[in-house]
């Protein structure tokens, strides 16, 4: 890695509170534009259980958050962070449950607004 690289790494590090503060961030932004590629109706359906209809009717708001987190030059709070990855990963949250699909809008703009530092 080139040591603006490093400068970079440590101050996106320095911005998320530190390493105990996360794990990893890469995978949410990845999984977001994934989750926009897999819910096009011209991709072949596979095993995966999110709910493709709200994916597609959330798209552009899907990948505003994956560009927000994936912008390097700006920080992001740790709580947008987690909110994120609850969102890709409970089985039972919006994302995967057809019974609160009406939530996945709110919980996208909950997760924008939540990524931004105070």
């Amino acid at each position: 890695m080139r040591p603006e690289g490093r400068d970079q790494a440590a101050a996106i590090l320095a911005a998320l509170g530190g390493v105990d503060n996360i794990d990893e961030i890469e995978p949410c932004t990845t999984r977001l534009r994934s989750l926009v590629r897999d819910a096009r109706p011209s991709y072949l359906p596979s095993a995966s259980p999110f709910n493709r209809l709200v994916v597609r009717a959330e798209s552009d708001q899907l990948v505003t958050v994956a560009a927000r987190l994936a912008d390097l030059e700006r920080p992001v709070a740790a709580r947008g962070v987690v909110l994120l990855d609850r969102l890709l990963t409970d089985g039972s949250g919006p994302l995967y449950d057809r019974d609160r699909q009406d939530e996945f809008g709110r919980t996208l703009d909950l997760i924008l607004d939540a990524v931004e530092p105070r």
